[in-house]
C-alpha cells in the first residue's frame, strides 16, 4: 500500500493518507497492528496515517479510538435500526423488506457516539443475490428519496467539528446488495444527478466555508 499512500492523488485526512478496515474489532490484536502499521508509514517518510473502521450492527458503539484508530464510518444499512421500521407484507416470513422512504430517516439517526464517526448513505439495497429469501430488501428507492438523505448527510458532515466533511455511499458497484450508483439502464444516472445535486446544495447561500469538493467517498467491488 506504501507506493500507494504516497501517490499525490491519494485522498488524506489532516495530510494523512486514509486507510478503511472493515471491522477492525475482528482483528486477533487491533491495537498491536494500528501501531505496526503507523511504525511502517514513518519508517516510509508518510506523515502519518488516517485509520478508519467500518461500524455495523456487531460493533456499534465500540470506541476504536481506544485501540489507535481515528474514527469510524457507519455501515448502512444498519440492521438494528431498520427493524425498528415497520416492514412490507410479503409472502415469504423469511424475507424483510421495507420502504426506503420510511426508512432511510430512522438510518440517519442512529444514537449518538464520543468518537468521530462518518455517515454513509446507500441509494438501494436488496441483498437476495446472496441471501435469496433470508434476504433483507429495502424496496422503491427512488433517487429523489436517496437525494433528500443524502442532501441531509452532507450538510451535517460540512457542519460537524470532524477533521473533513466526508460522505460515503455504500456503493459504487455493489450489484450482489443491490447497492449501486453506477448508471444503469432503469435510472440511468439519475443517481448521479442526485448525487451532485446533493453537493451542489452544500454550495448553497449561507452555508459553511468548508468545500464540500470531497464530501463523497463510494464503496464497492472494484
Amino acid at each position: 500500500m506504501l507506493p500507494a499512500f504516497a501517490d499525490h492523488r491519494y485522498l488524506r485526512i489532516e495530510g494523512k493518507p486514509l486507510f478503511i478496515v472493515y471491522q477492525a474489532r475482528d482483528l486477533p490484536d487491533p491495537g498491536g497492528t494500528v501501531n505496526r502499521w503507523r511504525a511502517e508509514a514513518a519508517r516510509a517518510g508518510l506523515p502519518g496515517l488516517y485509520l478508519m473502521t467500518v461500524e455495523t450492527g456487531w460493533d456499534a458503539g465500540w470506541d476504536a479510538t481506544e485501540v489507535g484508530f481515528d474514527a469510524k464510518v457507519l455501515f448502512q444499512p444498519q440492521f438494528s435500526l431498520l427493524a425498528k421500521t415497520p416492514h412490507l407484507d410479503v409472502e415469504l416470513d423469511s424475507l424483510l423488506v421495507y420502504d426506503y422512504a420510511r426508512s432511510w430517516p430512522m438510518l440517519a439517526a442512529p444514537p449518538p457516539v464520543s468518537y468521530v464517526r462518518y455517515e454513509t448513505v446507500f441509494p438501494s439495497w436488496d441483498n437476495s443475490p446472496r441471501r435469496g429469501s433470508e434476504a433483507v430488501v429495502v424496496h422503491n428507492s427512488t433517487p429523489d428519496a436517496y437525494g433528500e438523505w443524502l442532501r441531509t448527510a452532507v450538510e451535517r458532515a460540512v457542519e460537524r467539528s470532524a477533521p473533513e466533511p466526508l460522505v460515503f455511499v455504500n456503493a459504487w458497484n455493489e450489484w450482489g446488495e443491490g447497492a449501486h450508483l453506477e448508471p444503469d439502464v432503469r435510472h440511468g444516472r439519475a443517481y448521479l444527478e442526485a448525487t451532485r445535486r446533493a453537493l451542489d446544495a452544500a454550495r448553497g447561500p449561507g452555508r459553511s466555508h468548508r468545500s464540500p469538493d470531497a464530501l463523497l467517498a463510494g464503496g464497492g467491488r472494484p
